[in-house]
């Protein structure tokens, strides 16, 4: 399962795409007000890591243990001593609502601690590795204009560029105010930028227009809808 994030910032602009495996959603982060870059730091961002990746076992091993938990709280930190240094002192810490006995919780926050993929990550000191990107002109804008076409029974929202077809959301008309998102495809060189939702929201602005409602079989989509529920009203 490859996990990768990727942003694209430009002035007035600050857009993170996420993706696990075919999965891909956006993530809303802000600009700084003063200055180029994100207003939330990596060092943030690497201990949110730490805790959200804690949270999620925390849950993936109590299903696995039979465990109920009612609330999960965690906390990670670390001290960043100054420019080009490695983090230091990095901890972290959890607490659990359950009515579970005490020594079941006890093991579950051990084992799981042992299984946490990010924080075994850090512990083993994994490599990481600069990539030549290549020349700027392979690299396509942030920005596309989306194309709408429908014929007969099926349709597409689309980004194309040159006559080439780089990105479409195709979909299936069962009748005049009905339709089935049926695949989403997006070209390599878009990979990472967000196509895919952007495709969805020039789709489900079009269904709120037009009163269309809408079935999400393609599992983009899908995903997509059960993640962000001010789409949602658009379907079925």
């Amino acid at each position: 399962m490859r996990i990768s994030a990727s942003l694209t910032h430009a002035p007035g602009q600050h857009q993170v795409v996420l993706r696990t495996g075919d999965a891909e959603h956006t993530l809303p982060v802000a600009p700084k007000a003063v200055g180029g870059g994100s207003a939330t730091n990596g060092g943030e961002f690497l201990m949110l890591a730490l805790a959200t990746c804690y949270c999620n076992d925390l849950y993936r091993e109590a299903a696995r243990l039979g465990v109920v938990l009612e609330r999960v709280e965690v906390q990670a930190e670390a001290e960043f001593a100054g420019i080009g240094l490695a983090a230091r002192d990095v901890r972290y810490r959890a607490r659990v609502q359950s009515p579970a006995p005490p020594d079941t919780i006890a093991r579950l926050l051990r084992e799981t601690d042992a299984v946490a993929e990010v924080h075994n990550t850090l512990r083993q000191g994994v490599p990481v590795q600069w990539i030549d990107g290549g020349p700027p002109e392979t690299t396509l804008p942030m920005t596309h204009s989306i194309e709408h076409q429908e014929a007969g029974s099926t349709g597409a929202f689309f980004i194309q560029q040159a006559g080439e077809r780089l990105a479409e959301m195709t979909y299936s008309r069962t009748n005049p105010t009905l339709i089935i998102i049926d695949h989403t495809q997006v070209d390599e060189r878009l990979k990472g930028q967000g196509a895919g939702r952007q495709l969805l929201d020039a789709l489900v602005a079009w269904a709120r227009e037009t009163k269309t409602r809408v079935v999400a079989l393609c599992p983009f989509a899908k995903a997509q809808f059960d993640k962000d529920p001010s789409i949602r009203d658009v379907l079925v």
